[in-house]
Parts: C-alpha cells; structure tokens; sequence
C-alpha cells in the first residue's frame, strides 16, 4: 500500500497562487509586447494583445518564454540540484539555437560566447573552454568574462535576469533561504553584474512572500503587506552572507568588494526613498535595467493598494499601470503580473485575458496551469522529508506561513488527505 500525502491548505493555496502568477504574468507579457519601447499609449488608448512584428496577437514575450524553460526543468524534480541548473543551461543553449524572434542583449553576448570562445579576448578564452563539463558552469564563467571586458560605464545590471526569478519563488515557495541561494545561482548563469544578482534576489524574495501571502478565502488586499514586505526584503538581500555565494560553484561574488558595496547602498537608496517613486532610476531607466525595472513594478503595485477602494480589478489595474508608463512594457508587464497575480490568485486574472494568450513552446494557459502546478509540488518535495509523508518543516507555522514574513494572519490551516 503507498504512503499517504499529507496536503495542507496552505499547499493548495500556494498552487493555486503559482498558477494565478503565471497566468497573468503571460498576459502581462503579452499587453506589453505592442507597446514595448513605444510612445506609451494614451489614456484613451485599449490595451489588447495585438502582438506585434515578431509576435503574433496574445503570444508572450521572450520574458516568458526563459520562465517556461526553467519551469520545466522545476516541474520534474525542482531545480536545486546542480543536475537540474545544468539541465537549465542546456535547455537556455538549445532555446537560443532555435533562432527566438528576440533574444535579450545581455543573454545574446553571454551565450555567443558560450558556444564560441575564439569570439572572447585571448586571455580569456581558456577559462570558457575548459567548463566542457557543466553547461551552468560554462554560462557563468562566459557571463563574468563579458563583464570584466565591459567599460565601466556599460555595466548596466540587465533586467533580463527578472523573469526566471518567477520559477525560482514558485518552486521554492517555503524555504527563504533556498529561494536566494537558487536566485543567485540561477541569475548568474545569465549576468555577472552585482547590482542585477541582488536585484533578482530581492524580486524572487517578494514574489515568493506574495506567493506564500495568498488565501483563498480572503481578500488579496487583507493577505499581504506591501510596504512591510517591500522593506523586509531588500533589508534581507542587503544582509546576505558571503556563505551563500560560495554555495553556488562557479560564482565569483566577493561579498566585501567595492562593486558589491556599492550594489548594496543602491537597493537601500531604493528602500529609503519608498522604493515605488517612478523617477527613480539607475543605468538604462524606462524600465531597461534592473533597478529601474523593479521599480516600476513596485509603483505600479503601490498604484493598485491605493485603488482598491476603487472596486477594480487588482491584476488589470496593476498590469494596465505598467504598460500604460511606457518603455519596456513587455518586462515590467509580466513582472507586475507575476507579483499582484501571486497576491490575488486566479479568480483575479481577467479571464478574457487568459483566454487569448498563448507562447512558445506551444503553450496556452492550461499549460502554464500545468507546469506551475507540477513545479510546486516538486519543489515541496525537495523542502519536506522523503517516503511521500509531507509533514512541516521546522521554519513554517501551521498555516504555511514564514512567521517573520510580513503576511497578516490567515486562518487556521485545514489537512486534507486522499
């Protein structure tokens, strides 16, 4: 006879976030890709997923389409293990062989030299050559070799690091530790910059909070504390030991070193000042680079708190605020969607919206159900023991929650078994 697994409320409430967050963060995507580096659309202006030259009409952005990768590597087993970050690279490679309509000009450069060192100086082409072995490996290596090459002046933490942060909160929803070990370890595949790995981390650490916040049988504004989490997060990037960068191999990150200094006095600049002021702005702005992205985001999200008096729907407030600030709409469209649907959950995601989108490889919104879904459980598998018997971990109280996360109280927790 088989073991018993044992469901909390809390499981289901996190599937059913993760599967809200990936629904409208594609159609986050898919609003933005007509109006991406565009004259942002006028008030009288309607949103629609009109696609545009590259896309076709409610298909995602590449954004979503490096999320989908890294969700089905999570969905089979999770993606902790370095078998699992090499099985990500592969796929990243195999993605960029297959000649994507848009590849990010951060990821381009990192991968051109991955697969072909004699395009990197002399000096650095033995080092790329020699990570045969482990694909994550090589991408890193590849990634910090282009950043050291670049004047100091182009060194722009590239936001597009962001989006496979949605993958790493949704498969490791209970373990805050886990969550940015992982979002290092996976950020660094693609980009070397310190300001961007810490960004990630702070994005994929709220995600995870918004995730973990959800209840479904309360409203998304009684669940969540924006501001509290907005602040507890970025105190608890600015505070990551050096212990965790060595964890992840391959990752050159000296903790003390002038450019990791300086990353550290930005993300606290970004919290002092409230962090939600649109203004704000470093490297490229318009939501281009990382910083600029998230806060955008983070204004977008401060928007739709305010409005909630207003009887709107919290994912299109959310997303048409975002689209409707202009530059790269197609980003921060489907990062504000990720966050607000993980505090809202699917009965928030305007149906007529999950309805028309659909993206490579193939996908529609039962298939982001599907791989969000499987990419939970798997990641609950590796956070609790082994044999099947899922029992709680020594960090999480009985409704599931982190109790030093600033989620409000939820109910108790009900156990279902079958």
């Amino acid at each position: 006879m088989r073991d018993l697994v044992r469901v909390e409320r809390s499981h289901s409430d996190l599937a059913l976030a993760s599967v809200a967050s990936l629904t409208a963060m594609a159609c986050g995507s898919a609003l933005g890709v007509p109006w991406e580096l565009r004259e942002p659309p006028k008030d009288s202006d309607e949103l629609l997923m009109s696609g545009s030259a590259e896309l076709g009409a409610g298909e995602w952005g590449t954004d979503v389409q490096l999320a989908v990768i890294a969700l089905e590597v999570a969905a089979v087993g999770g993606l902790s293990s370095h078998a699992a970050l090499d099985s990500l690279a592969a796929r990243i490679i195999a993605w960029y062989r297959s000649n994507p309509a848009h590849v990010p000009a951060g990821i381009d450069s990192v991968l051109q030299w991955a697969l072909d060192p004699s395009l990197a100086p002399a000096h650095l082409r033995r080092d790329i050559e020699e990570m045969d072995a482990s694909s994550a490996q090589r991408l890193r290596v590849s990634a910090r070799c282009r950043w050291e090459t670049q004047r100091l002046s182009a060194r722009v933490p590239g936001n597009e690091v962001l989006a496979l942060m949605v993958p790493v909160a949704v498969s490791t929803g209970l373990d805050e530790g886990e969550c940015r070990r992982l979002a290092l370890a996976v950020s660094s595949m693609v980009s070397a910059d310190p300001l961007s790995l810490l960004v990630s981390a702070a994005y994929a650490e709220l995600l995870r909070g918004a995730l973990l916040g959800f209840v479904e049988s309360r409203p998304w504004s009684e669940c969540f504390d924006w501001q509290a989490a907005v602040r507890k997060t970025l105190a608890g990037v600015h505070a990551l030991s050096g212990k965790i960068a060595r964890d992840v191999p391959g990752l050159v990150l000296e903790w003390d070193a002038p450019g990791m200094r300086d990353a550290r006095a930005v993300l606290v600049s970004i919290r002092e000042s409230g962090a939600a002021d649109a203004g704000f702005s470093f490297g490229a702005g318009a939501g281009l680079d990382a910083v600029s992205a998230v806060d955008r985001v983070l204004a977008a999200v401060e928007k739709t708190v305010w409005e909630k008096n207003r009887d709107l729907n919290p994912v299109w407030s959310a997303v048409s605020s975002a689209v409707r600030a202009g530059g790269d709409t197609d980003t921060v469209g489907c990062l504000v969607g990720a966050l607000v649907g993980a505090a809202c959950g699917p009965r928030e995601v305007p149906s007529y919206w999950a309805d028309q989108v659909w993206g490579w490889p193939g996908l529609r919104q039962d298939g982001l159900r599907d791989l969000a879904t499987a990419a939970v459980y798997a990641g609950l598998a590796k956070t609790y023991p082994a044999h099947g018997n899922l029992t709680r971990p020594r960090n999480i109280s009985r409704a599931g929650k982190n109790p030093n996360y600033p989620c409000k109280p939820a109910p108790q927790a009900e156990v279902k078994r079958r």
